[in-house]
Order: C-alpha cells, then structure tokens, then sequence
C-alpha cells in the first residue's frame, strides 16, 4: 500500500531520565510503528528520537509485578519504605535506527529534512512525553528531553525554520501542559495539530507499570481513532468522546476560536461567557458540535449542559469539589500511615524484614515474606481494629476516586466548552482571522495517513455513567472526618486516654468534660491501644453521637459529646491578601522553622525529592535569598524517610526543610506542582506566586518599601 500523501514522521519521546522514562512510552512507540507501518509509510520516513537513543545503558523504567499479598498492610510505612523494590531500570531495544532525544539531534534532522519538504509534503510530530508549563504561566510551555534538557514552544519554532513554510506541519502532542504549543498557529501558517491538555493543565497515560490496561490517554486513543479515520481532525473528535482520562483534547482551530471569543469579550468588556452563550443561541442547531456535546455529556453523565457558561461551571464546581476532598484524603492518609506504622513493626519482626536486604532480588523476596506476615497479623487482631484498619483504607481509596472521578468531570466539562466554542467562534472572526482559520480547518480536516481499508474496528467507548457529577458535593460531604476537638495524650498503662485541652468553640467544649479527665471506652466499646482514641473520632459520622465512660479522679464518668465534621479548610490567598497560619513541621527539629512574615521576606519553596527541576533552582533560590535579605522555607508533603534518604545523597542542599503532613500549605499554593515558589513580605501578604524553573527564577525582585 502507497501512502496518499508524502509524509515525513517525527516520533519523540524523551522521558527526562530512566527512572521517569515510564514504560508506556515504549508502548506508545511501538504501537505508532505498527500503525504506520500498516497503512504503508516506508521505514524510511520515520525518525524515532528516543530517551538516549541506541546507547546500552538502562534507559527505561519498568514495574514488573504486581504487589504482593498483604502488602497494603504496610506498603507507605516507613519499614514498607525500606524493603520495598524500586522499578526495574531496562535498556530498551528498538528493530529500526534510533536517535536521542536531545535538541541537537532534533535541530540537525529537521537542518536536513526540512529542506527537502516542498507544499505537498506532510512533517508529522508525535510526541508522547513529559511536560513542563512556562514558569511565567503563559504559552511557551516544554516538552521534557532526556537529560533534563527541555524544547519550549520558541524552541520548536526556531527549530523548525528549516521547514518550508508551504509544508504542512501537524503536531499529535500527549505530553502535559501540551496545550501551549497550539500557540504556534500564531507564528507559522499550515501548522496545525491535536494537543491532550490545556497550557495550565497536566496529561494523563504514564505509567511503569507493565499490568496496567494500554489504552489509556490520549496518544493510545489516537491511535485508536486512527484505525477509523485518517486526519487529525476527525480522530480528535473522537478522542474527546472515548478518552476516559481528565484529559482535555482539543484541536488548534479550537485554540484559535477560545482566542478569538476571549478578544472580543475583553474588547466589549462582556463577560465571556455571555459573549459565547450568545452566540450559540443564534448558531444553526445542525451545527456538528451540537450532537457531540449531546453525546459526550449523556455517555460522561453531566446532564444538560446547555451552554458554554454551564460547562465552565460545572468545571468550577469540581475544582472546588476536589479542593475540600484533598483536606479530607490528606486527614485520612495521616490516620491510615499512623495505624499502619504502628501494626508494622510486629510483622516485620516475624519476617526478619526489619533491615532492608542491598539487591532488588533480595527486597522481592522480602516484600514477599512481609506481606505474607502482615496478612497473618492482620487477620490475628481484634474484629474491630481490623474494621477499623479497613475504613481507614476505604476512606483513602475513597477520597482517590473521588479526586479522580472530579477531575474527569472538569476535563469533560471542558471538552464541552470547546465545542461550544466551536460553535459561536467564526461569528467572532474578522476577515484576517477568518482566512486563518479556514487554514488551520483545511490542515486539519486533509488526510495524514490513507484511508483505513477492509471492515472497521467498533468505536471503544467507555462504559455510559449514570448523572453522577450533581452527586460530588454530597460525595465528598460523606468522607468528611469527625471531629470533636479534644487535645489529648494516650494512658497505654490505664488503656484509654486523659484529656489534655478543650479546643474553643468545638463540641467537647460544649460538653461537660474537663482538662484531666480519663476516659477508658467510647460507645460501650474500651479505649485499647495508641491512635485508637484519633481513628474512632475521624471514623464516626457527623451529626452522631460518641458517649464516653471513664474517671474524674476517683469518680466515674460518663458523657455524650456530638461529633462535627472537621472544619472547612482555607481559600488559597490571592495577590495581594493576607496568608493564613501554616502547619508545618520542620524536618530537623533541633532547628526551629523561619517564621513567616515577622519583618522579614519570605520564600516558600514547594519542592519533592523526584523533581529535577527542584534542584536546579537551588543556587538560584539561595542567590535570591542573599541578594534579598529573604528567608526560605522548603517544604514538601513527603515523608521524613524520603527526604531523609534523599538528603544522604544530596548534602549540600542547604535549605530548612518542612514537612506538610496534613498538605495544608499544598493546597493553599501549589496544587501538587513542582517546584513552586511563594513570595511573602514582611507584613504576611503574599507578593508573587509562580510556578516552575527554566534556568531562571521566576519571581521577581520584591517591591521597595516607600521612601
């Protein structure tokens, strides 16, 4: 078979280093040949750019097996830390040349191809990767090279000034934050393309793990898509339908349209989404979008979302729904980890797993005998502490699909939004735009690939959900921890625990209890162990009631106290306000932690242990912090073994580290980004606040104080 177009191909995938180069790149890569190879482009033609390229050395990671039985008994515990594998790092073999994945290998193949393209020729950039998003939150966003090297938006279109012009370029862009080089359109005429997320937005579909489906995000679902059709626009289309991840796949005329609508209504000085309801009202009702938005928000249950505003929305409402379910989840795994650390120790005494053996072949094994033990233990405990164990898990895992199921309501909300855009976006064109989109939809809608020949595969859509997205505040309400704002230390000796302190304005003050009290059972049920008292209380339902029994000094006692729900976290301060009181605890506690906002500027440095970019801004953050009179504040939500393991191998990192247990300050600034940085005056407002690291520190000089 002859392909119908001259077709040049572009496969990237960098994957930063070996541990973060995930297995499902590799699937990726091999499933596109395959694809490409059946509808007849010649080896010839394709350029695999890969992590570092034919070298030897191990370029992949992989999981290989799944957990054994037992081990969410201990797994996340600072002994299941210790003897728990790392990924298996693999070298990776292709059947066909391969080149690394670094700039100067790409600048130099597209230095000699580009040249060789005229109009009727097709470069077709795939890239399934990791992504970074512009430190300054604006387009230029990056796709991340092997070696920590990174290929921003300005990157590519510097590097691409080779290419004719009249070539058609398409991007098929799966990274995260992808969104960003849709921008391009701006820059280069006959450039299109197909991006899984939004500028702002992460991607989904990397993984190590070999157990795991192989369909999921966007660039499986393409790929799929590409077996029914044979442009980037109809196959786009679709994997807005079947792509079941919070992804948020859009095409470039689609960027262009948001663009345009968002122009006019800063022009008219109308609100958006008035600016695009309008607009759809007086849209033909035939329009094609119209019957996608249908079926997507039926098969994704979102009910009726009958307009632009509704679907943003709806995105809001989820955006608000997770920020509470991330306090709820947080107090969940603290209380999970705690039980679970404690019941730890038992079994991996039994296992003689209590030093971690050097080889990965000696910590399977004794992964192995420590799940089988912490099983044996587990089912040895009291029915009640085991049901107990069990809800805190549930809760957890709870919590996970429920910040999951969120976020795929908001990306499909999102979806929606574009295609309701789709619809009111050419009334808002002039001429100069209107030709220019004309062009992006003549890119897109021309064939890539030939048609697909022979009987088609079925369309894989997901399984159709009930109306479930009104359901989420309800949803997360039901994991909300009790509460009953009690200070306490535990009696292992008397069994129970002695009340320490009365919280202001909770319900044990409101009660009869005092300061001193002993109290011994809950509900008729003893107090038996440490961290028994704290899981009983977040267990209980709101608007319940515990009694408690026990001693006031020599007299007994008995009391009724009603649970509440705990409080509603903080709002993350804007620009400009007043930040509010953070939890942390310094990781070395001989040394206290810099207080924020005590006359002195502060910089709040969110950083993790994996984050390579994080350790690039050190001696920039420390030159700022010299340059500034600033204080810095590290703090990461991992636990104090990771960073403690980390530390050994980085010494000079210099800086006072804190530990967000519960992730207070997280969501308060940094949304599971990294690195992120905070910038807080001497009077506790906050300055600046901006997000990743490209060679230079994203926060400015703060302001002067008025002479």
């Amino acid at each position: 078979m002859l392909p119908l177009l001259a077709l040049k191909v572009l496969i990237l995938a960098g994957g930063i280093d070996a541990e973060q180069n995930h297995n499902s790149h590799k699937a990726h890569v091999d499933r596109m040949l395959t694809l490409l190879d059946a509808r007849g482009v010649p080896e010839s033609d394709i350029a695999v750019f890969w992590a570092d390229g034919a070298d030897p050395a191990p370029d992949r990671n992989v999981r290989e097996s799944p957990w054994p039985d037992g081990w969410w008994l201990v797994a996340g515990t600072p002994i299941g830390d210790e003897i728990e594998p790392k990924d298996a790092i693999k070298n990776t073999t292709f059947d066909r040349p391969v080149q690394p994945a670094n700039r100067d290998a790409l600048k130099a193949w597209l230095a000699q191809t580009g040249p060789t393209l005229t109009a009727e020729d097709t470069l077709l950039i795939a890239v399934t990767d990791h992504g970074s998003p512009d430190p300054e939150g604006g387009a230029n966003t990056s796709i991340n090279l092997w070696g920590e090297e990174i290929w921003t938006t300005k990157d590519l279109l510097a590097d691409l000034g080779p290419v004719p012009e009249e070539a058609r370029v398409v991007l098929w862009m799966s990274q995260c934050y992808s969104g960003g080089f849709a921008d391009l359109y701006r820059h280069r005429k006959n450039l299109c393309g197909s991006f899984s997320a939004n500028p702002d937005r992460v991607a989904y579909g990397c993984y190590s793990d070999l157990a795991r489906r192989d369909d999921v995000g966007h660039f499986h679902r393409l790929l799929t898509a590409f077996e029914r059709h044979s442009d980037i626009a109809a196959a786009t289309d679709e994997v807005m339908l079947t792509d079941d991840t919070p992804d948020t796949p859009h095409l470039t005329s689609d960027a262009l349209l948001f663009d345009a609508l968002h122009d006019r209504a800063e022009t008219s000085g109308t609100p958006v989404d008035l600016v695009i309801d309008a607009r759809v009202h007086e849209a033909p009702a035939d329009h094609p979008a119209r019957a996608l938005i249908a079926f997507i928000s039926t098969l994704h249950g979102l009910g009726a979302l009958d307009g632009y505003g509704a679907a943003v929305r709806l995105a809001e409402q989820m955006i608000q729904a997770q920020y509470l379910n991330d306090a709820w989840v947080h107090r969940w795994q603290r209380a999970d980890k705690a039980h679970r650390s404690l019941f730890a120790e038992k079994p991996a005494r039994r296992s003689k797993t209590l030093k971690a053996p050097k080889t990965r072949k000696g910590k399977v094994a004794a992964q192995i005998r420590l799940g089988a033990a912490a099983k044996k233990a587990f089912e040895a405990m009291p029915k009640p502490a085991q049901a107990r164990l069990r809800a805190l898990r549930n809760h957890k895992r709870n919590g996970f699909r429920l910040d999951r199921r969120a976020d795929l309501f908001s990306a499909i909300a999102l979806r929606v939004a574009y295609l309701y855009a789709r619809i009111a976006g050419p009334a808002a064109l002039d001429r100069e735009m209107e030709r220019r989109y004309d062009a992006l939809r003549t890119c897109e809608t021309t064939p890539i690939l030939p048609e697909p020949l022979g009987e088609l595969p079925p369309l894989p859509l997901v399984k159709p959900q009930a109306l479930v997205a009104h359901r989420m505040g309800a949803d997360v309400d039901a994991l909300r921890p009790g509460y009953l704002g009690i200070a306490y230390r535990d009696q292992p000796k008397f069994k129970g625990v002695t009340v320490n302190k009365l919280w202001p304005a909770s319900p044990a003050a409101a009660s009869n209890l005092e300061p001193g009290d002993l109290l011994l059972s809950m509900n008729g049920e003893p107090i038996r162990g440490k961290g028994e008292f704290v899981e009983r209380v977040l267990l209980a339902r709101p608007g319940t009631w515990i009694e408690f029994e026990g001693r006031r000094g020599r007299k007994p006692l008995k009391e009724k106290v009603r649970v509440a729900g705990l409080a509603v976290p903080t709002l993350p301060p804007m620009v400009g306000e007043m930040v509010p009181p953070l939890r942390l605890t310094p990781y070395d506690s001989a040394v206290p932690l810099p207080r924020v906002g005590e006359g002195r500027l502060t910089v709040l440095f969110f950083w993790a242990t994996w984050c390579k970019p994080c350790k690039r801004a050190l001696p920039a953050l420390k030159a700022y912090a010299q340059a500034h009179g600033a204080q810095i504040i590290a703090i990461t939500d991992e636990g104090r073994s990771t960073v403690r393991r980390f530390l050994k191998k980085n010494r000079d990192f210099g800086l006072p580290i804190a530990l967000d247990a519960v992730h207070e300050a997280g969501r308060l600034f940094n949304d599971d980004k990294r690195p992120t940085f905070a910038l807080i005056g001497t009077d506790r407002r906050l300055l600046q606040f901006a997000v990743g690291y490209d060679n230079a520190l994203p926060i400015d000089a703060p302001p002067r104080p008025p002479q």
